[in-house]
């Protein structure tokens, strides 16, 4: 089953994370909600939200610590890929 599948590898890709989470939702009969927030790296500052969930950093924005801030109510779960 898929739930054997997910707790017997510790890791999953981005791409089946978020297959796992799109077909959980699709399955409660929830729409994702609008949400927003910004990103912030010295003095950069980006917008994120659902409809502009990420972004490609370069070297420049990476040499100062990242700062999320969540704009809205509701708890908002981050994910930050290295590559």
């Amino acid at each position: 089953s898929v739930a054997d599948e997910v707790a017997a590898n510790r890791y999953l890709s981005t791409q089946e994370s978020n297959s796992l989470f799109l077909a959980g939702r699709n399955l409660l009969g929830k729409a994702e909600k609008d949400w927003t927030a910004s990103l912030t790296s010295g003095t950069q500052t980006r917008e994120l939200s659902n409809k502009q969930p990420g972004l490609k950093l370069d070297g420049a924005l990476l040499a100062s610590p990242l700062s999320v801030h969540n704009q809205g109510s509701e708890p908002l779960y981050q994910q930050l890929t290295v590559s």
